[in-house]
């Protein structure tokens, strides 16, 4: 694992120079009005997804619609009533040439990074990753057919505790992770055995494209890549290497969690191991 973390380490310290590069040319060369239609367009996405990924929440869902529609109405000077499918199609208009740009940044941010990408499996002796079906990204703003996969080394140590513990529930921008149960079977001396082994596969980056967002907060534009890749593609090749125990030292840098079960309605999270 560590020749794996000290790459992906370097790639990682190339791809915040470069994104910050970017974001440093869209703050000076985009003008607010650009800035303001792309963040509008990456709205529509996630409007849209989320009407895939909760259909349930119909009366959240038509207040969501109703602040977009407020919020174009005043961008691009239309009335209320515009259809909101003829908002979109504006807002696309103008924001067309800074959408180029964006894919652009996109390829740049491949050339950045290593030769792969990595994805956990509880699955041993895979050969290709097959894509999940109707899955939301990490940024909410779209629902693909795709293999999921990262880059970062630190998420790769939660996905692989993930693995595990059969999910996780990841807050304060993966600075805290809570699994439905204790993935780990004991500890010895500097490393945690994990329950069972798992498996994690590295597949050729050219395969994937990097996930990226867009949002415009208190006045400032900015590109965002959390270190996710998709293939829109059905399966992947990939070569495989079990894992079965994660040092103290790439655990250390999460605060961990797991669940104990119900007691009198609510769920108890405790602490998987302190880090003093």
């Amino acid at each position: 694992m560590n020749d794996i973390k000290e790459t992906l380490e370097q790639s990682k310290a190339r791809t915040e120079k470069l994104v910050s590069e970017i974001n440093q040319h869209i703050i000076y060369s985009w003008s607010e009005k650009e800035k303001l239609y792309v963040d509008a367009y990456f709205s529509f996405l996630r409007h849209k997804a989320d009407l895939w990924i909760k259909p349930e929440k119909k009366a959240a869902l038509r207040l969501q619609e109703q602040k977009i529609r407020e919020y174009l109405a005043g961008l691009l000077g239309c009335g209320k009533e515009t259809e909101l499918s003829v908002m979109e199609e504006q807002i696309q208009s103008e924001a067309s040439e800074r959408l180029k740009e964006l894919k652009w940044y996109k390829r740049q941010i491949a050339e950045a990074n290593d030769q792969y990408v990595y994805h956990t499996s509880a699955v041993q002796d895979l050969s290709f990753l097959r894509a999940s079906v109707k899955k939301e990204n990490m940024y909410c703003n779209e629902v693909v057919d795709a293999v999921f996969g990262t880059t970062d080394f630190d998420q790769l140590i939660l996905y692989l505790g993930r693995a595990v513990a059969g999910g996780m529930h990841v807050t304060e921008n993966g600075h805290i992770c809570i699994y439905p149960a204790d993935p780990v079977a004991e500890v010895q001396g500097q490393e945690l055995i994990l329950k069972h082994p798992v498996y994690l596969y590295r597949t050729d980056i050219r395969y994937f494209e990097p996930v990226i967002d867009f949002r415009v907060r208190d006045g400032a534009a900015k590109l965002c890549f959390g270190y996710e890749w998709i293939a829109k593609r059905p399966a992947v090749p990939c070569e495989g290497e079990k894992i079965e125990k994660i040092s103290f030292e790439n655990w250390k840098k999460h605060k961990i969690y797991y669940s104990r079960g119900q007691s009198k309605g609510r769920k108890l999270i405790e602490r998987l191991y302190h880090y003093e």
